[in-house]
């Protein structure tokens, strides 16, 4: 149910469109560490949303807050991003980070 009187996938597509334009900037950029300069461009989409958070603040967050959590927030968009696949490969059905192509949001 929204919370807040607003639905939450208001922000979602806007999230999904940011990411694939954010992503089309770094296609010149030259890999430095090991990583692909893809998989350093999710590793460091992941950066910024991790956190740790008690169960209770995140119970109060769920009522009061409109965001998704933040760990909904690095997930929602990557699995319906198909470079994110390209990246890394195909994950493991079950793990939270695959989702099948014929059921991936797609924006454009």
């Amino acid at each position: 149910a929204p919370r807040g009187g607003e639905s939450p996938a208001r922000g979602r597509a806007p999230r999904l469109g940011r990411t694939g334009c954010t992503f089309c900037v770094l296609l010149q950029k030259e890999p430095g560490d090991g990583f692909s300069w893809q998989q350093r461009f999710f590793l460091g989409w992941a950066n910024v949303w991790k956190g740790n958070i008690k169960e209770q603040e995140l119970v109060k967050r769920l009522k009061s807050d409109v965001h998704s959590p933040a760990e909904y927030r690095v997930i929602g968009p990557l699995v319906n991003f198909g470079p994110y696949y390209e990246a890394f490969g195909t994950c493991e059905v079950g793990t939270g980070m695959h989702k099948h192509d014929t059921t991936r949001i797609k924006i454009w």
